[in-house]
């Protein structure tokens, strides 16, 4: 099993090189791509794996929305915040009752965690399963009164756009852990918006438990058998310190 271990917030370390984009093969233009975006903390980076052109796709398809919106209190409450952030990022907004909306600063704003859970996927459990099942919420912080405001937890999360952000990690990981060995099957959920594949084939949630850790973030890669084909499983549990169910993804197969 190959597994990788993200600690607090710390300096970039090198994967494996690609030399092609690991999303569309395209040899020209090529960018370093982290595999847990940088913007929660991650890391591992993988030297000219993604063109201009899929970079973009990537982040302004899903993997922003998804940091600032679903992840924006968790990575804030572990001291992440976003490269050339804007000067007003060092407030965020939380809501009360009557949806009153107030600014307060970071330093004192309440975090909530919240990652949705799901069915493991459909090719483990052979039937198919979509949609979030439930949720894992925890309160990082214990001030949730200011004065007369009372302040209310409130997340929007997107369902396929979680989900993409989620297989572009077990992507990334896959090509770091197996270079080209594989025959990778997310890059269809990853880069478009409205594939038609079941992603709840490939993409759910981990049914074991997690190991408790200290760890920021945890990733692991084993080799799965399953009829006639071996599928490559990748392992995510984000935010782990503060055990977090984990994530389940098949991101290839040989």
């Amino acid at each position: 099993m190959e597994t990788f271990s993200i600690q607090d917030l710390a300096g970039d370390i090198r994967g494996r090189e690609a030399k092609s984009c690991i999303y569309c093969g395209a040899e020209k233009d090529l960018t370093a791509e982290h595999v847990v975006p940088r913007g929660i903390g991650g890391n591992l980076k993988l030297p000219n794996a993604s063109c201009i052109g899929c970079a973009r796709t990537i982040l302004k398809g899903f993997e922003q929305e998804t940091i600032v919106s679903v992840l924006q209190g968790a990575r804030l409450h572990v001291g992440v915040k976003r490269k050339n952030r804007p000067r007003n990022e060092d407030f965020i907004p939380v809501w009360g009752e009557n949806s009153r909306k107030m600014m307060l600063p970071i330093k004192i704003a309440p975090a909530i965690l919240f990652l949705p859970q799901f069915h493991p996927p459909g090719l483990i459990t052979g039937f198919p399963s979509g949609g979030i099942v439930g949720s894992f919420v925890m309160r990082l912080t214990s001030h949730w009164h200011l004065d007369n405001f009372k302040i209310t937890p409130r997340v929007v999360i997107e369902t396929k756009k979680f989900v993409r952000f989620i297989a572009k990690i077990a992507h990334g990981y896959a090509f770091h852990s197996f270079g080209d060995s594989f025959e990778p099957v997310l890059n269809e959920i990853i880069m478009t918006e409205n594939t038609g594949l079941p992603w709840y084939d490939f993409i759910g949630s981990n049914a074991s438990d997690c190991p408790k850790t200290n760890d920021l973030h945890t990733l692991s890669a084993e080799w799965q058998k399953i009829g006639d084909i071996e599928y490559l499983m990748i392992s995510i549990q984000l935010f782990a310190r503060f055990d977090t169910p984990g994530y389940l993804v098949v991101a290839g197969r040989r």
